[in-house]
């Protein structure tokens, strides 16, 4: 590798500009990976639809890619994600019904158009993790991860859906999961409350 090569793709003072910003205050950090974690039916996918609608009202959200490959239909449409989100123009909804690729072909696509800045103010919802790769699997899990950081890197924040393991208290599968993200955050049910977000 030449002097020259190395200097080229080394950091200078004008790629060091971005300051941390949030799209949602003080929960969302944008061009960030944030993962949320919880049990089945602790209302992860109720939680992602409510940053969605809120997403929506944002100036700095061009897009949302939301990628369900978990929820059946008969689902969405009993939880009111019909209008609630399918009316949304920011928003383009990807059900496992549509695909004719494997998940993870999906998201190398996404990765193959990761150049410069072409994702700012795109967000991307991945629901959930289990259904992309086998999470267990190390190389697989980083697989997944190095695509995630890469639309990252082209500007994207990406919202990673995902489950406990059996006790419930922390996420499952491989640690490359919590080392590739960047906030993660556990939701948890109280007995007699509403939901809530614990970190």
């Amino acid at each position: 590798m030449s002097l020259e090569l190395i200097y080229n793709l080394s950091l200078k003072g004008e790629n060091l500009h971005e300051k941390l910003e949030f799209l949602i205050p003080h929960f969302l950090p944008k061009k960030m990976i944030t993962t949320i974690y919880a049990d089945g039916g602790n209302g992860k996918s109720y939680l992602s639809a409510a940053i969605c609608k809120k997403l929506c009202k944002s100036e700095s959200v061009r897009h949302i890619v939301y990628v369900d490959l978990d929820n059946p239909i008969s689902m969405l449409v009993d939880r009111g994600y019909d209008t609630l989100l399918l009316n949304e123009p920011k928003i383009a909804y990807i059900h496992r019904c549509k695909l004719n690729i494997k998940p993870f072909e999906l998201l190398c696509a996404l990765e193959e158009q990761a150049l410069g800045s072409k994702y700012e103010g795109y967000v991307f919802i991945f629901d959930s993790l289990r259904n992309f790769v086998d999470i267990d699997n190390d190389k697989s899990a980083m697989a997944l991860f190095d695509v995630a950081m890469n639309l990252r890197e082209a500007g994207a924040t990406i919202i990673a859906l995902h489950h406990s393991n059996k006790d419930g208290k922390n996420f499952k599968g491989s640690s490359h999961i919590r080392n590739s993200t960047d906030v993660m955050y556990r939701l948890e049910r109280l007995e007699g409350e509403s939901q809530k977000v614990c970190v």
